[in-house]
């Protein structure tokens, strides 16, 4: 029988939905595939290293910049694009994979120890601005229909700052999936600038 693969975001609730439109959008599709009687799988992975961990989101170390969304001390687990790949394959091919896996890396690192980290590969003092989670709630509310992309980074960065994780990598290692931590991540951006 065919299995369709959605690729969601870990986190996903009706809050997370209201603060920003790619969560809403996700949502919305994980409840059409619920309903519908396509077999699914949802996997629901925690932020991409390379997009969260990159100048679009507000990280660039050969600009000496960092943004930190709200207080940047709450723990994010960062996963490699290709790890998300290999357990897309992995469970589009299991006999019987649950219908929501939500994982993230082999790592919990906060924004600001993510902004060191990079700091120090880079050999760099990064200057970080913060950006307050009440200018967060107001950006993701005013941006919604103008600027849904920015709406949603904003959104989905509140409820990371203010929503402890409780999800880990065993959903990848119990698959022999070795996933990249977000040290190795930002050790190999710093070799290749």
């Amino acid at each position: 029988m065919a299995r369709f693969v959605f690729v969601s975001m870990a986190g996903l609730t009706e809050e997370t939905a209201r603060l920003a439109p790619l969560a809403a959008a996700k949502l919305a599709t994980e409840r059409r595939l619920e309903a519908s009687s396509t077999r699914g799988v949802v996997v629901r992975p925690d932020k991409f290293q390379e997009v969260w961990l990159a100048p679009l989101t507000g990280i660039d170390p050969l600009r000496s910049k960092a943004v930190i969304y709200g207080k940047g001390t709450t723990p994010e687990a960062y996963v490699a694009e290709d790890d998300v790949a290999a357990l897309v394959v992995a469970l589009a091919t299991e006999p019987d994979p649950p219908a929501v896996v939500e994982f993230g890396g082999p790592e919990t690192l906060t924004r600001n120890q993510v902004c060191d980290a990079l700091g120090d590969a880079f050999g760099v003092a990064l200057h970080p601005r913060h950006i307050p989670r009440v200018a967060l709630r107001a950006g993701a509310a005013v941006a919604s229909r103008p600027k849904p992309d920015i709406a949603s980074r904003m959104g989905m960065s509140l409820y990371s700052d203010t929503h402890p994780i409780h999800w880990d990598d065993t959903p990848l290692t119990s698959r022999g999936i070795p996933p990249r931590p977000t040290t190795a991540y930002v050790r190999e951006l710093a070799a290749a600038s």
